[in-house]
Parts: structure tokens; C-alpha cells; sequence
């Protein structure tokens, strides 16, 4: 189809989109001839859905379909089509009108969403997203979390500046991990933020003028590695290293993931599920959880106390050898 990017997300699921801005790495773009598990389009809906029923006031279901519709703001509509992937390819389909009041009134992307999508299905192959930084050095994974805005994304990109070359880009906000420890790239570079022009405007505070990438250009990139520490950055007076026992990791990292990615507490997943009993989210839920306990129990645990980045680059280095 013309004008579709494709990616393969680490050998476990292809997404096909014909969206301009698309919040998947580049580094896992393919020209595969081969067929999505989800495609996403954007633009005018054209789909064959059969009879529908209201599961509430702007949610519609039919036989595999959840519609989602706005009664209040014109014609605004996304479209899921076979969620579990058991017929074919998940297909989401929204106008453009849909993206922007999403974006603009909602405040979220609607990558936001999306990637909750592929979470799902990466969750059904062992797969899941982790809401943290991370780097690489020596097949071995490092990885960064903790509550939002405390510094992960500028710890992992000053330990990669740090290292000589020696220590590689793996994440900035979101590592995919699986089973056997397992840690794969999810290596998007942001930009150095520049200016917030409309912040005190609700619908435009979320317009953010960026710069060049905070990663150097030459600086090396790992998709793959096996988990060898997760780190757990705890703002305040700096204090010495503290390792953490498996169910205190695990207590955090899940609540740190749910801030960002939790599938299961998103409306339009809900609602599918209370719909389709073939999308069974509380099993999915379930499994993301056993993914994370293998990851923590595979992994040295250990809590970073510092007032900002540098000390935690300080405290990492030594572990990374």
C-alpha cells in the first residue's frame, strides 16, 4: 500500500502505519515484504464493521469492532477491528479530526494509545514494555526508572557520553524486556527542549519547540542484551547505593511502568475486553506482571539516592565496569 512504513519490533510483531509522524525507532524500520500484525491507518474509515450495538453512550461493538465515537464535536471516530490478532491483522483506524481533538483537548498523543495497543499484543508473544532509560555494555543491559521526570532519559544519555564509546544507547523512556532477561532497544533520541511558548494556554500547553538531539550522532546504538542491573533513581540528599529485595524492585517498577503504560486501565482496551472475551486483558495483565518479576529476579537491584542526573551518573558508573 502506498505510503506505509513498516516495523518489526525485535522479531515479535510488525506494525504497518500510514502516519507522517510515527513514535517507533527508525533502527527497527523494515522494507520486509512481509504482513503486518497491526496496521494503523489515519484518514478517511472505510470498513466493513457489520452490526453494531452501544456498549455505552459513544462506545459501539460488534462482532470484533469497538467504535469509538464523539457526540459532541462533529464527526470524530476511531475504529479497532480484531484486537487479539486471531482473524488477521489489528487494524486501528481514526480520522484526522479524531488525532487532533485527542491530542489537543485530551493532551496526549495519539501514540499514547497506540503504543498501549502493541503492549498487548507484545504481551500475548512475552514481550513488554518497561517505563525506563537504558544502556549497554558488554551484552549486558543496564536499566533506569522511577517516577516521571527524575532524571532517567539524562542519566542514560550521560553515561553513553561518559563511556568513550565503550557504553551504547539502548532507551530513553520505554525498554522492551522478555523472558530470560531479556532487553531490547527502543532507542528514540530526544531533543533538547527548547521552549514551551503557549504552557499557561490548556489547549496549546502541550506545544513544545525543540532543538538538535541530545545523543551525539556517532554515539552507538544496542538493540539487544541481557539484563544485568535495574537502578531505581530516588531524588533527594545524596546517599549511598542501596540494593533493594525482589518484591520491592517489583513493587516499584510496576507502579513506575503503570504511570506511563498500564493497558489495563485504558477506557477503549477496557471496553473491548468487557465486549470480546477473546481479549482477556486481566490475563494479559497478569503475564506483563510475570514478565517483570523474571526481569527483577534475574537482575541486581539497586536505588540510587541523588539530587538530580550527575550524581546518578556518578553512583551507575562503577556497576557498569
Amino acid at each position: 500500500m502506498a505510503g506505509m512504513k513498516r516495523y518489526d519490533i525485535h522479531g515479535c510483531l510488525v506494525v504497518e502505519t500510514n502516519m507522517a509522524r510515527v513514535e517507533i525507532p527508525e533502527e527497527l524500520r523494515t522494507e520486509e515484504p512481509v504482513g503486518p500484525d497491526i496496521r494503523i491507518l489515519e484518514g478517511e474509515l472505510d470498513i466493513e464493521s457489520g452490526p453494531l450495538r452501544p456498549l455505552g453512550l459513544r462506545l459501539f461493538v460488534g462482532d470484533g469492532v469497538l467504535v469509538h465515537k464523539c457526540l459532541s464535536y462533529g464527526d470524530l471516530r476511531l475504529i479497532i477491528k480484531d484486537l487479539p490478532g486471531r482473524r488477521g491483522p489489528t487494524e486501528i483506524m481514526f480520522n484526522r479530526a479524531y488525532r487532533f481533538f485527542r491530542e489537543l483537548a485530551m493532551g496526549k498523543s495519539i501514540w499514547h494509545f497506540l503504543k498501549l495497543v502493541i503492549m498487548t499484543r507484545l504481551v500475548a508473544a512475552g514481550l513488554t514494555f518497561v517505563h525506563s532509560s537504558g544502556v549497554a555494555t558488554g551484552g549486558r543491559a543496564f536499566l533506569f526508572t522511577g517516577w516521571s521526570d527524575v532524571g532517567k532519559t539524562a542519566t542514560a544519555i550521560g553515561l553513553v557520553r561518559a563511556g568513550g564509546g565503550e557504553v551504547a544507547y539502548m532507551a530513553g523512556d520505554i525498554t522492551v524486556v522478555g523472558r530470560g532477561g531479556a532487553v531490547f532497544g527502543w532507542p528514540i533520541v530526544p531533543r533538547r527542549m527548547v521552549a514551551r511558548p503557549f504552557e499557561k494556554i490548556p489547549l496549546l500547553r502541550n506545544i513544545i519547540i525543540r532543538g538538535e538531539p541530545l545523543l551525539p550522532p556517532e554515539a552507538r546504538k544496542e538493540l539487544r542484551a541481557k539484563i544485568s542491573h535495574i537502578f531505581f533513581l530516588s531524588p533527594g540528599p545524596r546517599g549511598k547505593p542501596r540494593e533493594l529485595d525482589e518484591e520491592a524492585a517489583l513493587k516499584k517498577l510496576v507502579l513506575a511502568t503503570d504511570m506511563s503504560f498500564n493497558f489495563a486501565s485504558d477506557l477503549l482496551l477496557l471496553a473491548y475486553s468487557y465486549a470480546d472475551p477473546s481479549f482477556d486483558i486481566l490475563s494479559l495483565r497478569e503475564e506483563h506482571i510475570g514478565i517483570l518479576r523474571e526481569l527483577v529476579s534475574r537482575a541486581e537491584c539497586v536505588e540510587l539516592r541523588a539530587p538530580g542526573p550527575r550524581g546518578f551518573i556518578e553512583q551507575a558508573r562503577p556497576f557498569l565496569g
